[in-house]
């Protein structure tokens, strides 16, 4: 597969999981700590399918680090209350993707 067709389906899927997160936190009454364990699961399972839509590791690579940003981001301003932590100080979920 091409570069850009996988990395708009890898995203897409990571912006739909948080969608999902969202969505049951605010529907549900769910704590972000169980929606950021949607989040995670969900966002692992990944590695089963994301092998296939690329032909070289670097693309891959790259939206790893993309999301390593936008984690670092969203651990500093808490952009997603799906994904906040109780525990602020722990930055797992920041390194998540270079797992």
């Amino acid at each position: 597969m091409t570069v850009w067709p996988g990395i708009l389906l890898g995203t897409l899927y990571i912006v739909a999981l948080l969608g999902v997160a969202e969505g049951l936190r605010k529907w549900r009454g769910y704590g972000s700590d169980f929606t950021r364990k949607i989040v995670h699961i969900g966002v692992g399972m990944m590695n089963w399918w994301i092998v296939y839509l690329f032909d070289t590791p670097w693309p891959f690579i790259a939206l790893c680090v993309v999301f390593v940003l936008i984690n670092f981001l969203d651990w500093r301003y808490g952009l997603f209350a799906a994904m906040t932590s109780s525990d602020r100080s722990n930055l797992g979920t920041v390194y998540f993707p270079l797992g």
